[in-house]
């Protein structure tokens, strides 16, 4: 059996970084959508509108995995959990 040596810095480490792909797809996904309502101010013909699916689909795949990064962010704090635990417990 090999040996994982997997430190708290480590793990929160990943957590700061899932949770900044998290904000940066929130953030582009609606400022994206921002932008599109801005330029319809002046701006109402069938091009837009074809715009308008356009950025619909953009924001979709941007927000698209960001239910699985938060589950992967459960799994993140269960996983630190445990090794505090173990740490707590062992050391």
């Amino acid at each position: 059996m090999s040996n994982a040596l997997v430190g708290i810095d480590s793990v929160k480490s990943a957590q700061t970084i899932c949770n900044g792909a998290i904000s940066d797809l929130q953030n582009a996904a609606s400022k994206l959508q921002q932008r599109y309502q801005q330029a319809g101010a002046e701006w109402k013909d069938k091009k837009y509108e074809q715009l308008g699916g356009i950025v619909n689909e953009c924001v979709g795949a941007m927000k698209g995995p960001i239910p699985e990064m938060q589950n992967c962010m459960n799994t993140l704090r269960e996983i630190e959990r445990l090794l505090t635990e173990y740490l707590d417990t062992n050391l």
